[in-house]
C-alpha cells in the first residue's frame, strides 16, 4: 500500500448547499473519497452539506487549498421579516448576511477499514 493511502485522519467539512458540488467535483478529480450527508439549518435555513472524508495527513495542505478555492464566504441579501403590533407595518427588510464557506473538522484516528 502506497503510504499516501493509508488514512490516518478523519475530517468532517461543512459547506454551503450552493458551494458543494464545485467542491466535490473537484475532490473527486484530486481523488479524495468521501461521504455526503445533506442538512438544513441555520438561522437563515439554507441548505448545507456534510462531507466525511478518510485522509492521510500528509494530504491536509492539499485539501485546504481546494476548500480555499471553492469555499469562500459570499454576501448575500436575504429577507428579514419585521414583526410589529400593527398588520399595516408588517414589511420584508433586506438584511446582509454572510453565506457559504466551510467548517473543517479533523481527528486522528486509529484503525481504519474499507470493506
Amino acid at each position: 500500500m502506497n503510504p499516501l493511502e493509508i488514512i490516518d485522519i478523519l475530517v468532517i467539512l461543512v459547506i454551503s448547499g450552493l458551494q458543494a458540488p464545485q467542491l466535490m467535483d473537484r475532490l473527486s478529480k484530486e481523488r479524495f473519497y468521501f461521504t455526503k450527508l445533506d442538512s438544513l439549518g441555520g438561522m437563515i435555513q439554507e441548505s448545507t452539506i456534510c462531507l466525511l472524508l478518510g485522509v492521510n495527513k500528509e494530504r491536509m495542505s492539499e485539501l485546504h487549498k481546494l476548500m480555499e478555492q471553492c469555499c469562500q464566504p459570499i454576501k448575500q441579501y436575504i429577507p428579514a421579516q419585521m414583526i410589529s403590533a400593527l398588520p399595516e407595518h408588517l414589511s420584508m427588510a433586506m438584511v446582509e448576511a454572510e453565506v457559504g464557506g466551510a467548517i473543517l473538522y479533523s481527528m486522528n484516528i486509529e484503525r481504519f477499514e474499507q470493506f
